[in-house]
Order: structure tokens, then sequence, then C-alpha cells
């Protein structure tokens, strides 16, 4: 619940959805972009933190792409299974073209176009 110019607003986030109503009744609707419905600040904030994690700085751009198009639980399930790969010595290149390589399959078995070659 939130106040603006003396109008409090309830929001509800439903199905990528965010819906403002306000005391007199009026319902304002905001919708997002991408399949992860994240707002863009928070989108490149996660970019930045696979970056981070992976100590590969030079991908952030295919990170963004990956994090607009697909869902935040899925991206933490693929940093967890990077994680645990790493942590036993069987990453063969790097972390960061693992996780693209498990985003890619991923997309491709839910229809996802990430524009990757």
């Amino acid at each position: 619940m939130c106040s603006l110019f003396g109008t409090v607003f309830t929001g509800l986030v439903a199905q990528g959805r965010f819906y403002l109503k306000t005391t007199i009744g009026v319902v304002i609707e905001y919708i997002w972009g991408g399949a992860n419905r994240l707002p863009p600040k928070e989108n490149e904030f996660l970019a930045q933190e696979i970056a981070e994690v992976l100590d590969d700085s030079h991908s952030l751009g295919a990170f963004r792409v990956i994090v607009d198009k697909i869902p935040k639980q899925q991206i933490r399930i693929f940093l967890s299974i990077i994680k645990d790969t790493y942590l036993t010595g069987r990453i063969k290149n790097s972390r960061g073209a693992m996780f693209i390589t498990l985003a890619k399959d991923y997309a491709r078995d839910n229809n996802i176009n990430l524009n990757f070659k």
C-alpha cells in the first residue's frame, strides 16, 4: 500500500502484470516485458550478478538477453548447477560458457528465441 498525491494505492502482481487500485476504485495496470517479467533495472542487476558470480564480465551482453527471456527461477537453477559442477572440477571451458549452453538448451526446449547463433 502506498500514497501518492493523497490517493492510496494497493498493489497486486499477477501473471506478469502489476495492478494498482486506488481508494476511489480506479485500477491502473502496468505490464513490463520479457518472460522474466522483472523491471529493466532488476534485469540489469541480475545480469551483473551473473557476470560477477561466473567471473565472466565480457559476456554481460549475452547475460542481459538471457535474463530478459528466461525466468529468474530457472536462471538460479543454472547458477546452482554451475556452482556444483565447478566445485567438483568438471567444467571444461568456463563457467560463463556453461551458463550460456544451459540457457540455450532451455530456450530451445521451451521455444524461446534468444537470437544467438
